[in-house]
Protein backbone atom coordinates (compact mmCIF):
# COMPACT_ATOMS: atom_id res chain seq x y z
CA UNK A 1 0.00 0.00 0.00
CA UNK A 2 1.11 3.34 -0.70
CA UNK A 3 -0.30 6.84 0.40
CA UNK A 4 -2.53 8.62 -2.61
CA UNK A 5 -4.89 11.52 -3.18
CA UNK A 6 -4.02 13.26 0.41
CA UNK A 7 -6.66 10.91 2.67
CA UNK A 8 -6.32 7.06 0.99
CA UNK A 9 -4.15 4.47 0.45
CA UNK A 10 -3.44 2.26 -2.95
CA UNK A 11 -2.41 -0.72 -4.07
CA UNK A 12 -2.16 -2.75 -7.09
CA UNK A 13 -2.72 -6.49 -6.33
CA UNK A 14 -1.78 -8.98 -9.44
CA UNK A 15 -4.53 -12.39 -9.38
CA UNK A 16 -5.15 -15.08 -11.74
CA UNK A 17 -6.77 -13.97 -14.72
CA UNK A 18 -8.21 -17.51 -14.70
CA UNK A 19 -8.64 -18.62 -11.24
CA UNK A 20 -8.53 -21.86 -12.18
CA UNK A 21 -5.33 -21.53 -13.81
CA UNK A 22 -2.97 -19.96 -10.37
CA UNK A 23 0.27 -20.31 -12.69
CA UNK A 24 -1.24 -18.42 -16.48
CA UNK A 25 -2.09 -14.93 -16.99
CA UNK A 26 -2.62 -12.06 -14.67
CA UNK A 27 -5.00 -9.37 -14.00
CA UNK A 28 -3.75 -6.25 -12.23
CA UNK A 29 -6.84 -5.03 -9.73
CA UNK A 30 -6.27 -1.58 -8.75
CA UNK A 31 -7.43 -0.86 -5.32
CA UNK A 32 -8.07 2.13 -3.20
CA UNK A 33 -8.52 2.64 0.90
CA UNK A 34 -10.51 4.91 2.78
CA UNK A 35 -8.51 3.64 6.35
CA UNK A 36 -10.38 4.29 9.34
CA UNK A 37 -10.07 7.10 11.93
CA UNK A 38 -10.54 5.14 15.03
CA UNK A 39 -7.69 2.87 15.05
CA UNK A 40 -7.70 1.67 18.68
CA UNK A 41 -8.37 -1.98 18.66
CA UNK A 42 -10.91 -2.16 21.18
CA UNK A 43 -13.15 0.01 18.99
CA UNK A 44 -11.57 -1.14 15.00
CA UNK A 45 -14.21 -2.95 13.45
CA UNK A 46 -12.28 -4.03 10.39
CA UNK A 47 -12.59 -3.72 6.50
CA UNK A 48 -15.96 -2.77 4.60
CA UNK A 49 -15.45 -3.51 0.88
CA UNK A 50 -17.26 -1.48 -1.69
CA UNK A 51 -18.64 -2.11 -4.52
CA UNK A 52 -19.71 1.13 -7.01
CA UNK A 53 -22.09 2.18 -8.82
CA UNK A 54 -21.86 3.15 -12.58
CA UNK A 55 -21.14 6.84 -12.89
CA UNK A 56 -21.19 7.27 -16.54
CA UNK A 57 -18.85 9.73 -18.23
CA UNK A 58 -16.57 10.19 -21.42
CA UNK A 59 -13.99 12.59 -21.06
CA UNK A 60 -10.17 11.91 -22.39
CA UNK A 61 -9.23 12.02 -18.32
CA UNK A 62 -11.94 9.08 -17.21
CA UNK A 63 -11.59 5.62 -17.82
CA UNK A 64 -15.48 5.03 -17.48
CA UNK A 65 -17.23 4.75 -20.35
CA UNK A 66 -21.01 4.44 -20.60
CA UNK A 67 -22.62 1.09 -19.79
CA UNK A 68 -26.16 0.29 -18.89
CA UNK A 69 -25.82 -2.47 -15.44
CA UNK A 70 -22.42 -4.10 -15.19
CA UNK A 71 -19.33 -4.15 -15.31
CA UNK A 72 -20.36 -0.98 -13.72
CA UNK A 73 -17.51 2.26 -12.78
CA UNK A 74 -14.35 2.52 -11.16
CA UNK A 75 -14.47 1.90 -7.89
CA UNK A 76 -11.40 4.04 -7.27
CA UNK A 77 -12.91 6.82 -8.41
CA UNK A 78 -16.19 5.95 -6.43
CA UNK A 79 -14.47 5.73 -3.49
CA UNK A 80 -12.13 8.96 -3.69
CA UNK A 81 -15.56 10.85 -4.32
CA UNK A 82 -17.39 9.07 -1.34
CA UNK A 83 -15.22 7.79 1.03
CA UNK A 84 -15.08 10.71 3.35
CA UNK A 85 -19.64 10.57 3.36
CA UNK A 86 -19.13 6.61 3.68
CA UNK A 87 -17.16 6.54 6.80
CA UNK A 88 -19.66 9.18 8.18
CA UNK A 89 -22.44 6.31 7.40
CA UNK A 90 -20.85 3.64 8.10
CA UNK A 91 -18.49 5.17 11.49
CA UNK A 92 -14.88 5.85 11.80
CA UNK A 93 -13.62 2.46 12.65
CA UNK A 94 -13.89 0.70 9.45
CA UNK A 95 -11.04 0.67 6.67
CA UNK A 96 -13.59 1.58 3.69
CA UNK A 97 -11.81 -0.46 0.71
CA UNK A 98 -12.94 -0.32 -3.45
CA UNK A 99 -11.46 -1.95 -5.83
CA UNK A 100 -12.20 -1.09 -10.06
CA UNK A 101 -13.68 -4.97 -10.91
CA UNK A 102 -12.20 -6.39 -14.06
CA UNK A 103 -12.70 -4.83 -17.35
CA UNK A 104 -13.11 -1.02 -15.53
CA UNK A 105 -11.54 2.47 -14.64
CA UNK A 106 -7.12 1.23 -13.78
CA UNK A 107 -7.85 -2.73 -13.35
CA UNK A 108 -6.10 -4.38 -16.09
CA UNK A 109 -7.16 -5.71 -18.89
CA UNK A 110 -9.44 -3.24 -19.34
CA UNK A 111 -12.58 -3.68 -21.50
CA UNK A 112 -12.16 -0.90 -23.97
CA UNK A 113 -13.22 -1.75 -27.74
CA UNK A 114 -13.21 1.93 -28.84
CA UNK A 115 -11.00 4.79 -28.06
CA UNK A 116 -12.75 7.78 -26.39
CA UNK A 117 -12.74 9.54 -30.03
CA UNK A 118 -14.00 6.57 -31.50
CA UNK A 119 -16.66 5.96 -29.38
CA UNK A 120 -17.77 9.81 -29.68
CA UNK A 121 -18.39 9.05 -32.96
CA UNK A 122 -20.07 5.35 -33.32
CA UNK A 123 -21.84 5.95 -29.79
CA UNK A 124 -25.68 6.16 -30.31
CA UNK A 125 -26.22 9.79 -29.61
CA UNK A 126 -29.40 10.21 -30.84
CA UNK A 127 -32.62 9.01 -30.10
CA UNK A 128 -33.78 6.58 -32.31
CA UNK A 129 -37.28 5.24 -33.20
CA UNK A 130 -38.07 1.48 -34.03
CA UNK A 131 -41.21 2.82 -35.71
CA UNK A 132 -38.93 4.29 -38.35
CA UNK A 133 -37.22 1.37 -40.68
CA UNK A 134 -33.88 3.58 -41.29
CA UNK A 135 -33.44 4.13 -37.75
CA UNK A 136 -33.94 -0.07 -37.10
CA UNK A 137 -31.32 -0.16 -39.66
CA UNK A 138 -29.17 2.10 -38.22
CA UNK A 139 -29.60 0.47 -34.76
CA UNK A 140 -28.13 -3.03 -36.36
CA UNK A 141 -24.87 -1.92 -38.19
CA UNK A 142 -23.64 0.20 -35.25
CA UNK A 143 -24.67 -2.99 -33.04
CA UNK A 144 -22.43 -5.13 -35.76
CA UNK A 145 -20.03 -2.97 -35.68
CA UNK A 146 -19.73 -2.40 -31.80
CA UNK A 147 -19.75 -6.92 -31.71
CA UNK A 148 -16.78 -6.73 -33.96
CA UNK A 149 -14.79 -4.15 -32.54
CA UNK A 150 -15.19 -6.03 -28.79
CA UNK A 151 -14.20 -9.24 -29.96
CA UNK A 152 -11.13 -8.02 -31.98
CA UNK A 153 -10.14 -6.41 -28.61
CA UNK A 154 -11.12 -8.79 -26.52
CA UNK A 155 -11.00 -12.21 -27.81
CA UNK A 156 -13.48 -15.03 -28.73
CA UNK A 157 -15.70 -16.76 -25.93
CA UNK A 158 -13.34 -19.18 -24.00
CA UNK A 159 -10.51 -17.16 -25.47
CA UNK A 160 -8.61 -13.89 -24.63
CA UNK A 161 -9.28 -11.66 -21.64
CA UNK A 162 -12.51 -10.63 -22.25
CA UNK A 163 -13.74 -14.34 -21.39
CA UNK A 164 -12.85 -13.48 -17.52
CA UNK A 165 -14.87 -10.28 -16.92
CA UNK A 166 -17.28 -12.29 -15.36
CA UNK A 167 -18.99 -12.23 -12.05
CA UNK A 168 -17.36 -15.05 -10.37
CA UNK A 169 -13.72 -13.99 -11.47
CA UNK A 170 -14.56 -10.27 -9.94
CA UNK A 171 -15.67 -12.42 -6.24
CA UNK A 172 -12.80 -15.00 -6.21
CA UNK A 173 -11.02 -11.10 -7.28
CA UNK A 174 -12.63 -9.57 -4.07
CA UNK A 175 -11.71 -12.84 -1.86
CA UNK A 176 -7.51 -12.39 -2.95
CA UNK A 177 -8.26 -8.52 -1.77
CA UNK A 178 -9.38 -9.99 1.78
CA UNK A 179 -6.60 -12.17 1.83
CA UNK A 180 -3.90 -10.01 1.00
CA UNK A 181 -5.47 -7.24 3.09
CA UNK A 182 -5.46 -10.00 6.01
CA UNK A 183 -8.82 -10.59 6.55
CA UNK A 184 -10.60 -13.94 6.96
CA UNK A 185 -14.08 -12.49 6.75
CA UNK A 186 -15.77 -9.72 4.20
CA UNK A 187 -18.35 -6.89 5.37
CA UNK A 188 -19.74 -6.05 1.61
CA UNK A 189 -21.74 -3.32 0.60
CA UNK A 190 -22.50 -3.02 -3.01
CA UNK A 191 -25.40 -0.48 -4.57
CA UNK A 192 -27.00 -0.70 -8.05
Amino acid sequence: MTNCYDDFKCARLLVPLDHTDKNGAKATIAIQIYPATERNPSKYKGIIMFNPVCKPTISPSSRAYPTQGGPGGSGTDSITDNGPDMAQLVGPEYDIVSFDPRGTGHTLPLAQCFSVEQWTDWAPNEVLSFDRRQDVAMYLARSEIVARKCLDALGEEGKGPGYFLDTGSVVNDMVEIMKALGQKKMSFLGVS
